[in-house]
């Protein structure tokens, strides 16, 4: 009896969207273009901000919140002239 040689896949064979791929429509499609360097953060947010951010993560994919987040810090800052 030969057994078959089974190796393990990849990431690149299992992934089904890349997360670098523009996803969303609209708005959001601009924070999907661009990769820049990131820190993980964690905090605590309002229960409806959550909400929305769920559902936008259904909707468009890995990598939502953090896009969302950023862009909303983002404009934000510049407002303050903190950016």
């Amino acid at each position: 009896m030969v057994r078959k040689q089974r190796t393990i896949a990849g990431f690149d064979q299992v992934a089904t969207t890349p997360a670098d791929e523009p996803q969303a429509e609209g708005g959001l499609e601009g924070l999907f273009r661009e990769k820049k360097a990131q820190t993980q953060m964690g905090f605590y947010i309002d229960q409806e901000i959550a909400d929305v951010l769920k559902k936008l993560h259904r909707e468009h994919g890995r990598g939502t919140n953090s896009k969302v987040v950023n862009q909303a810090l983002r404009e934000f800052f510049a407002r303050q002239n903190l950016l």
